[in-house]
């Protein structure tokens, strides 16, 4: 990841496009754009009678479903969540990451990326954390998979978690050693 790529996700939050996604996450479009093709073309290729009507008209809905939602988990897989943090460091990101069990893939500064075990539904993920001020940027995102199951809410929510429990136990440390 070049500093490039940093300021890029700082500014917009999310991965960059490139011509690599196309092939690697984008290439499920074809699904729905067969459902679409197939149910404009159908009427025209048969002909018009009632039952290729129907299922065309029954087809065409679900083509468009199906591009819709394809769509928002490839956004949804390109965008950077928020962590607010206060008191968490690269060095307690770097636990917490070997605590649910990822591997520290590259670690840098101002970044950190590491892997997701391998399961019966995912082929795991790649995770990419970037240290800011006062918060983290956080995204989960598959390397080729057409369907992660909304496996980067499921990764985002058990690293904030555990952040949030390590955040709140330093605090309170640093609260007793203070004060105490």
């Amino acid at each position: 990841m070049t500093q490039e790529d940093i300021e890029y996700i700082i500014s917009n939050q999310k991965w960059r496009f490139t011509w690599r996604d196309i092939w690697d996450r984008y290439y499920i479009m074809l699904f729905p754009a067969f459902l679409l093709f197939l149910s404009i073309g159908m009427p025209f290729g048969i002909g018009f009678v009632k039952p290729v009507i129907v299922f065309s008209l029954f087809l065409l809905p679900f083509s468009l479903y199906f591009f819709y939602d394809i769509n928002n988990r490839i956004k949804a897989e390109r965008t950077f969540y928020f962590i607010s943090s206060t008191a968490c460091q690269k060095e307690t990101i770097e636990i917490c990451i070997k605590e649910l069990g990822w591997t520290v893939i590259k670690a840098d500064e101002q970044f950190l990326q590491a892997r997701t075990k391998l399961s019966w539904t995912s082929w795991g993920e790649v995770i990419t954390v970037i240290f800011l001020e006062n918060q983290l940027l956080f995204n989960s995102r598959p390397d080729s998979q057409p369907f992660t199951g909304n496996r980067d809410d499921v990764n985002f929510r058990k690293l904030f978690e555990l952040v949030t429990a390590k955040e709140q136990g330093l605090l309170l440390t640093e609260h007793l050693q203070k004060h105490g």
